[in-house]
């Protein structure tokens, strides 16, 4: 049984607090493009905050599928399906709800009006393969984080879950991302890669993969610890392209000047590494980061319409103005009472009936699945 990492769990929490500080700046001054304010204009707090939970995820995921074999994956994907679920069914008809209270005030710039075809497709996760947009913005992670999983049980099904493959998978989604960035800027200019959805999904997919790898490195060290010169070389060559890719798209874009964007979305990239490399291996763990990680899933599927109920609530009220710290510390109030709530009536008991489903599942040697490798669930 590997150990917990407790350190990622508060990683994952300072994350998911990032996400919530960007989408409340956007949502109170009501405008989802606040990339001209202040340290907004330099660095992506929220895309950090993504940055690093993409790396947890590729830590957690690529062991979790225990064996090769047809029942391993299966499992995988049932406790995949009882992890992420029912607490997203939740946020849907949650943010759902907030929509129909909020929309025609104006107040909000995260809301749109809610279609029934748009609501069923969004209890999915992945809306946009039905051609209906999502509910909020936040969902789209998580339909990579699908197809994550998806390539990872490919991967194992083949039998070829090792070091070397996921780092070579890591190299491989990420050489391909500088294609299709090569490509945009060859058709469109510079200024869209940043919009191409090809490249930010393969860019992504890479740094979940190089989670994976980091994984491999951290379970071969005695007790995980290590310093980083033993990374093996396929990985440092991985983050060292990294640097070299964002470090040359600043350098071709300041020859006519500083350009802020490209340097912001640089700056994110590059800081989201270097933070979770750092405190994967240098920190440790506490108990208020366990709490604030176990929280970050419902931090992250809630927030967005608690912002939206809080700006509505000031519109309404005789407090419209309300200063910008009083706005965060009643919408962060709120948003982790809810999401401690959702923790601890939605979130645990849908594990617990999923492990049960498991261990029950591994008495029955007709059923062929073994129990699973306890981790950390992000």
């Amino acid at each position: 049984m590997t150990p917990r990492v407790t350190q990622l769990d508060s990683l994952r929490g300072i994350a998911a607090v990032l996400v919530v500080l960007h989408h409340a700046r956007q949502a109170f001054i009501n405008n989802v493009d606040d990339a001209s304010v202040g340290l907004s204009a330099y660095l992506d707090v929220g895309r950090l905050g993504v940055v690093i939970f993409f790396l947890i995820s590729g830590f957690v995921i690529v062991k979790a599928i225990p064996g090769k074999d047809l029942g391993s994956t299966a499992q995988f994907w049932k406790h995949r399906f009882y992890r992420l679920f029912p607490a997203f069914w939740v946020s849907v008809f949650f943010a759902t709800s907030v929509a129909y209270l909020v929309f025609s005030t104006g107040c909000c710039a995260f809301v749109m009006p809610v279609t029934k075809e748009m609501f069923l497709a969004n209890m999915t996760m992945i809306p946009l393969r039905f051609h209906q947009p999502m509910l909020i913005g936040v969902y789209w992670s998580l339909e990579l984080e699908l197809l994550f999983y998806a390539l990872i049980s490919v991967i194992a099904l083949v039998g070829f879950n090792s070091a070397k493959v996921i780092t070579g998978a890591a190299l491989l989604t990420f050489m391909a991302a500088v294609v299709a960035a090569a490509i945009t800027a060859t058709h469109s200019g510079a200024g869209e890669i940043g919009k191409d959805q090809l490249f930010l999904a393969l860019l992504h997919l890479s740094m979940m993969f190089a989670g994976g790898a980091l994984r491999y490195h951290w379970d071969e060290q005695i007790g995980g610890k290590s310093h980083l010169a033993t990374m093996p070389l396929l990985l440092k060559t991985y983050f060292f392209l990294q640097l070299g890719f964002f470090s040359i798209a600043v350098a071709v874009k300041a020859r006519h000047g500083i350009e802020p964007h490209t340097f912001r979305v640089a700056a994110t990239y590059l800081l989201g590494i270097a933070a979770f490399l750092t405190c994967l291996y240098f920190c440790s763990g506490s108990r208020f980061g366990m709490f604030m990680g176990n929280r970050s899933y419902g931090i992250y599927l809630i927030h967005v319409p608690v912002l939206s109920l809080v700006s509505f609530g000031v519109a309404r009220s005789a407090a419209h103005a309300i200063g910008y710290f009083s706005y965060i510390i009643v919408a962060c109030a709120i948003t982790l009472a809810l999401a401690d709530a959702l923790r601890r009536f939605i979130e645990r008991p849908a594990i617990r009936l999923g492990h049960m489903y498991y261990r029950g599942s591994a008495r029955n040697p007709a059923v062929g699945i073994a129990p699973a490798t306890v981790i950390p669930v992000p």
